[in-house]
C-alpha cells in the first residue's frame, strides 16, 4: 500500500520548497504537477508559433496531451519529472508560459486527461505530489493532505526575488498584480477551483521559515503515517 501526500496552496506559498524537502527526506519522488501543465502549454506554443494561445482549441491541446509520455524517476537523492524521456526545460517557467497555462488549465477536458496521468504516476510508489487541487480532485482519498497558504505581500516578495533571476526588469507591483490575477482565476473557477480539502492541515507560512513548516508537517505526517519513515522508504 503506497502512500500520497497532497501540498496544495497559493502561489507563492511555498508548496515547491516543502515538497522537494519532503521528496529527500523521505526519499520518494516529488509530482510537480504545475510543470504538467507548463510543459502541455510550451510544447503548444512549439506546434502552433502563429498561433496566439486562445486560439488553440481543446483538440490541439488534448492531442498535445496524448502524445506526452510523462514518466517520474526518484535517483541519486533528487526527483526528476520527464516529459518524453526528457528533463522539463527551463523555459518553462516563463511569466509568458504561466499566462498560457492557466488558459488550458481551465478546460475540464484537459484536467480530465491530465488526471488520469497524473494518477498513473502515483499506482506504483509513495507520492509528494503538488498542486491546486492534489488532494480535492487528482488524489481525494490522500491519507497526507496539506493547504499552504500566505499574505499577498509575503507571496509577491518570495514571488519577485524569485523571478529577478529569470527576468530582471520585472518589477515588484507587476508581480502584485499577477498574484492578484492568479488567486482570482484559480478561486472562482468552475473546474477545479483552489481550495482546502475539507480533511487538510491549513498552514499560514507568512514569517515563517522554510524549516518551521516543514517540521510541523514532518510531525503531522507521523501521526498521519506512522509507518512512513524518513530516508527508509525505498
Amino acid at each position: 500500500m503506497y502512500t500520497t501526500i497532497t501540498i496544495d496552496g497559493t502561489s507563492g506559498a511555498g508548496k515547491s520548497s516543502i515538497a522537494k524537502t519532503l521528496s529527500s527526506c523521505y526519499r520518494i519522488p516529488c509530482l510537480n504537477s504545475g510543470a504538467m501543465f507548463r510543459m502541455i502549454a510550451y510544447t503548444a506554443t512549439s506546434h502552433f508559433p502563429t498561433k496566439h494561445y486562445t486560439e488553440l482549441s481543446i483538440e490541439h491541446i488534448i492531442d498535445i496531451i496524448q502524445s506526452a509520455r510523462f514518466t517520474l524517476l526518484y535517483e541519486d537523492d533528487m526527483s526528476t519529472l520527464l516529459c518524453n524521456d526528457t528533463p522539463l526545460p527551463r523555459e518553462i517557467y516563463t511569466e509568458g508560459i504561466a499566462e498560457i497555462t492557466s488558459h488550458i488549465a481551465s478546460y475540464s477536458e484537459v484536467r480530465k486527461h491530465m488526471r488520469v496521468i497524473q494518477r498513473s504516476l502515483a499506482s506504483n510508489t509513495h507520492l509528494i505530489a503538488e498542486g491546486r487541487d492534489m488532494g480535492t480532485v487528482v488524489f481525494p482519498h490522500a491519507s497526507v493532505k496539506i493547504f499552504l497558504t500566505a499574505e499577498l505581500e509575503e507571496r509577491a516578495k518570495r514571488r519577485f526575488e524569485e523571478l529577478q533571476r529569470e527576468c530582471p526588469d520585472i518589477t515588484y507591483s507587476q508581480v502584485i498584480r499577477q498574484l492578484m490575477e492568479r488567486d482570482k482565476k484559480d478561486t472562482v473557477r468552475t473546474q477545479s477551483p483552489l481550495k482546502p480539502a475539507q480533511d487538510a492541515l491549513l498552514l499560514d507560512t507568512t514569517n515563517r521559515s522554510v524549516h518551521d513548516v516543514l517540521h510541523v508537517i514532518q510531525e503531522y505526517i507521523k501521526r498521519k503515517e506512522p509507518r512512513l519513515r524518513e530516508e527508509d522508504t525505498r
